[in-house]
């Protein structure tokens, strides 16, 4: 059992602030403004707009480790997450959460509907392979390469997110290898 939680409060000037802590080290949760810039004021929770929608995403993502097939994943089921977690937390008081928290309500929400949750598995996967996919092209263009056969380097790297995916799926989600493929087996590019 792991001991990360995060914590939030409001200073004296009402202000919201978020930390997580692991052990006896305590520092502010990042915002992932990276990610998606919803509130550039930072993260609020108790309500539904968009600093509620900032630190739902913050929370996603730390929990499931900041990966690149985590971020996109978590892009998959944030706002999920703030209806149903950050909107429900009272506005003006404080709370506290632990990882395992975060990554049940996560786990609940793509176990809920599974034809939903291989749409968003699925579309996040379909995201970093065609980030993947340009980087590439945009680097054997500077260098005058011919990459081949579309499909195959867009079906090889697929194979390559499909295996980050499922990691996720297996180690913070606990969900079967029956599951993770019926998640992960439908394709929506190309």
């Amino acid at each position: 059992m792991d001991n990360v939680y995060y914590r939030g409060f409001r200073d004296e000037r009402k202000c919201a602030h978020v930390v997580k802590r692991l052990g006896n080290d305590e520092q502010p949760l990042q915002c992932r403004w990276d990610l998606a810039n919803h509130s550039p004021d930072g993260p609020e929770w108790g309500y539904g707009g968009s600093g509620p929608s900032q630190l739902a995403l913050s929370l996603v993502a730390d929990a499931l480790g900041s990966t690149r097939a985590g971020d996109q994943f978590a892009l998959g089921f944030y706002q999920d997450f703030k209806w149903r977690v950050i909107s429900a937390l009272a506005q003006e008081l404080p709370w506290k959460m632990t990882r395992e928290r975060v990554l049940l309500e996560v786990r609940e929400l793509i176990l809920a509907d599974l034809n939903c949750g291989a749409s968003r598995v699925t579309g996040a996967r379909d995201r970093l392979v065609w980030l993947d996919l340009d980087a590439r092209l945009k680097e054997a263009e500077q260098r005058g390469e011919d990459l081949g056969d579309f499909g195959l380097l867009e079906a090889e790297q697929t194979r390559k997110v499909d295996e980050e995916f499922r990691k996720i799926l297996e180690q913070t989600q606990g969900l079967s290898s029956a599951v993770c493929e019926q998640l992960l087996k439908t394709k929506t590019i190309g």
